[in-house]
């Protein structure tokens, strides 16, 4: 008796067998590219394994619309619209932090300039304060040169 898994496997086979067959193959180039005996895939094929009846009343069941294949679209779907709102969601984050670096990037760049436009006044201020301590200099020791004549 087959266990479960050695049934799905040979199901698994089984339609493995059966699409190559629909694609045009031969037995021939089936059992050599699967590595079975041709008698081993004829058997599948006509239905005389369990797993080859199933797969082809199963087949003859889809071809003849008797069964129908339910695939739960709608909750791939949901994801998807899910998936795609985060993703715009995201999108829309990094576009604001983007403009927020860049506004941030000009007001550090004039911050910048001003600091380095500070310094020059300073500079200068500096300059002028130098020329007056030293004029004051020169004017003290005249002061005192004319009080001693």
């Amino acid at each position: 008796m087959l266990s479960e898994e050695e049934k799905k496997i040979s199901e698994e086979i089984t339609i493995d067998l059966f699409a190559r067959e629909k694609a045009g193959y031969t037995i021939s180039q089936i059992a050599e590219e699967v590595g079975r005996s041709e008698t081993s895939i004829r058997a599948h094929l006509t239905g005389k394994t369990k797993a080859g009846q199933l797969v082809r009343e199963t087949y003859e069941k889809l071809k003849n619309r008797e069964l129908k294949v339910v695939v739960p679209f709608v909750k791939v779907s949901e994801e998807m619209v899910e998936k795609e709102d985060l993703k715009k969601r995201i999108d829309e984050i990094k576009r604001e932090y983007e403009e927020k670096i860049n506004t941030l990037k000009k007001e550090v760049e004039l911050l910048r300039q001003e600091n380095s436009d500070l310094k020059k006044q300073l500079e200068e201020k500096e300059n002028i304060l130098k020329n007056i301590k030293e004029k004051l200099i020169i004017l003290k020791d005249l002061v005192e040169y004319v009080e001693q004549v």
